[in-house]
């Protein structure tokens, strides 16, 4: 919602600065009557825009142009040296029009400039105009700076107004992502009850009935364990991210890469995996077990949702950061946008990333997907380096 009033707040700002240019060179317009229709105009058709920005259903690129060209005519009827009467009159009903075409009354009317009640927005507004007003008439100002002060007044509420969305975006932005991040981990906690019932005890007790008959069934318990044990493997490895506690990120990366391949006997994969010697000596136990999971996250997603033939897999440090780059072909274009939109699994691993003072981006090269991490690396909370 913020990118939406950035565009008129630096319309805006780029107008009080064109209109006080042509004051100092004195090329504004002189009719005192004609510069107070102006200014109001120029404030109500801000506002205007600023209700129609937040209440419309959908932000299309040609929004913009319509707003900007708005200005743009009312910049020109500031110049006394062109035709006052008539850019004004175009840029009010090209105002007009795009506001009656997008504003929607139901929300609009619940939409205040200020941060506070729409109550509380009129007595400030009106406290401000008083004091203003005998300021004016202490200094004896002239019509055109006066005219300026009340743009510059009205473009910090528009500016303060900005500022509080962006604000209430970022906080709602967090409450989206634990609210996804809990409703994720209840699923799973779910899932993994599930699945311990279906896969794990139905074969413990049909085991245990073999067993309990006046004649024990050994050999039907046995299969039926055998198999089990076989299942329980899959899915430690599907559940284990890290599976050698004492050993380094390059058998660690590498068991990851094993464990996701047995799990997909199907996919004749190729995996091109590098790890540098300088990461290969120094990363600590964090960093391992880090890497590991998200290694697991993303190549999984690999196998799990496209029909990837190769998997070319670099780590390595630069300075004080850890970079991964993961590419895979046989991604389909429905692919990239469900990465961009996720909400759950793409999306933790963000959080992840960004709690460790990373950043994780996309790239869709012509049907390959290229991913790349960058990490920061664990520092000595004891070391008076910083």
């Amino acid at each position: 919602m913020g990118k939406r009033i950035l565009k008129i707040i630096i319309c805006q700002f780029a107008l009080i600065f064109y209109w006080a240019w042509l004051y100092k060179a004195g090329d504004l317009i002189d009719n005192q009557a004609l510069m107070n229709l102006m200014s109001f105009s120029i404030i109500g058709t801000i506002y205007g825009f600023i209700h129609t920005e937040i209440s419309k259903e959908e932000d299309k690129k040609s929004h913009g142009a319509f707003i900007f060209l708005s200005f743009f005519l009312f910049a020109l009827a500031l110049n006394k040296n062109l035709s006052p009467i008539i850019f004004m009159g175009l840029g009010l009903g090209t105002s007009l029009f795009y506001i009656k075409k997008n504003l929607r009354t139901n929300r609009a009317r619940h939409i205040s400039v200020l941060p506070v009640s729409r109550k509380m927005t009129q007595v400030a507004s009106l406290v401000l105009l008083l004091v203003f007003t005998a300021i004016i008439y202490l200094l004896d100002l002239e019509g055109p700076v006066i005219h300026i002060f009340y743009q510059i007044i009205f473009f910090a509420y528009c500016l303060l107004f900005y500022l509080f969305l962006r604000d209430r975006e970022d906080v709602y932005e967090e409450v989206f992502k634990l609210f996804y991040m809990s409703e994720y981990l209840g699923e799973e906690r779910e899932n993994f009850a599930r699945l311990i019932h279906d896969e794990v005890l139905q074969d413990i007790f049909a085991a245990k009935n073999y067993l309990s008959l006046s004649e024990p069934r050994v050999d039907l318990a046995r299969d039926i364990l055998t198999n089990l044990n076989g299942r329980l493997r899959k899915i430690m490895k599907f559940y284990q991210t890290r599976l050698f506690e004492d050993f380094g990120i390059e058998e660690n990366i590498q068991g990851v890469f094993e464990n996701l391949a047995s799990l997909y006997p199907e996919k004749k994969t190729k995996i091109d995996q590098k790890i540098s010697d300088d990461l290969r000596d120094s990363a600590s136990k964090e960093e391992v077990r880090l890497i590991s999971t998200i290694t697991k996250e993303l190549v999984n997603n690999i196998y799990k949702h496209s029909e990837a033939t190769y998997i070319f897999y670099r780590l390595y440090e630069d300075e004080d950061f850890i970079l991964m780059e993961v590419e895979s072909d046989g991604m389909r274009e429905e692919d990239f946008k469900n990465i961009q939109d996720s909400k759950r699994g793409v999306l933790l691993l963000k959080m992840l990333i960004r709690t460790k003072e990373g950043e994780i981006a996309y790239e869709d090269r012509k049907g390959s997907l290229y991913t790349r991490i960058k990490i920061r690396r664990y520092r000595d909370e004891n070391s008076f380096i910083r």
